[in-house]
């Protein structure tokens, strides 16, 4: 297992001991933030590991590093294959076929939903049970959501304009999510194993939902920056293509870390609300 600390501030921690941490939890990372009720950034981290999380998920939840965190409550964001479905269409048992495709035929063996507000759909994803009641019992006053939920709410309220994209990156996926005058169009996940895949994909969804490379607003984050290919590739082909730079944090120790870096955990966070 390998910790690597991306950000820790030097402000001290809430003495009502009211923080929140957002974990992200993928097939071999985890990915964790840690904020006061303020959502102000204290601590960033990632695990890697190199089995699969599910596997060994209580050995590292068990270890001193977790056990030495102060919070609150938890919100966590599973990192699995999901579908969106619109309320109104929503039922289960008539749309066996199109979750067996979108999710594996054994979907039915766990499966969740979170139901969202605004766009009004249901975010239909595998729940592993098991990895699910060993977060329970090592974790405290948790919430469980699919990973995407929490990004479609954040993008829905914060942004507006004609068109704007968000594709967050985790692992070696990443989630497109577009929105048109702040309307969901479509949320799907990608991989992007290779830049060349990444960028297909992309451009394969912005053609399909009918989004100018000249005019829409693409919006990228993640463990990502702007070193990577997929960034340079994004800057190459879509003329308003930016990192979420414009809001960074830094503490006297002049540690930074950029909002892309913990846009997914920090909308996690803000579900205990």
């Amino acid at each position: 297992m390998e910790h690597r600390q991306v950000y820790k501030t030097d402000s001290p921690l809430n003495k009502n001991g009211n923080n929140i941490l957002s974990i992200l939890i993928g097939k071999n990372t985890i990915k964790y933030a840690l904020y006061n009720d303020a959502f102000n950034l204290l601590d960033l981290s990632l695990i890697t590991h190199s089995n699969l999380i599910s596997k060994d998920v209580a050995s590292i939840l068990d270890s001193p590093l977790f056990n030495s965190i102060t919070y609150s409550n938890c919100i966590i964001g599973l990192v699995s294959e999901f579908a969106v479905i619109p309320q109104e269409y929503f039922d289960d048992n008539k749309m066996d076929g199109y979750l067996a495709k979108q999710l594996g035929q054994d979907y039915k063996i766990a499966y969740s939903y979170d139901i969202l507000e605004n766009p009004n759909v249901r975010i239909v994803y595998k729940k592993d049970n098991d990895l699910t009641l060993q977060l329970n019992s090592f974790l405290k006053n948790t919430k469980v959501y699919n990973s995407v939920s929490p990004l479609i709410n954040s993008m829905v309220a914060n942004y507006t304009e004609d068109t704007a994209i968000l594709n967050n990156f985790f692992e070696d996926q990443f989630d497109y999510i577009c929105l048109k005058q702040g309307k969901l169009q479509m949320a799907n996940r990608y991989n992007c194993d290779t830049p060349e895949n990444y960028l297909y994909y992309l451009l394969n969804a912005m053609q399909i939902n009918k989004a100018s490379c000249t005019t829409a607003k693409v919006i990228l984050s993640g463990v990502i920056d702007e070193t990577d290919n997929r960034t340079k590739l994004s800057q190459s082909y879509i003329l308003n293509t930016a990192l979420l730079y414009d809001k960074t944090v830094n503490d006297s120790n002049n540690n930074s870390a950029a909002l892309s870096q913990h846009y997914n955990l920090l909308a996690l966070a803000k579900c205990a609300l």
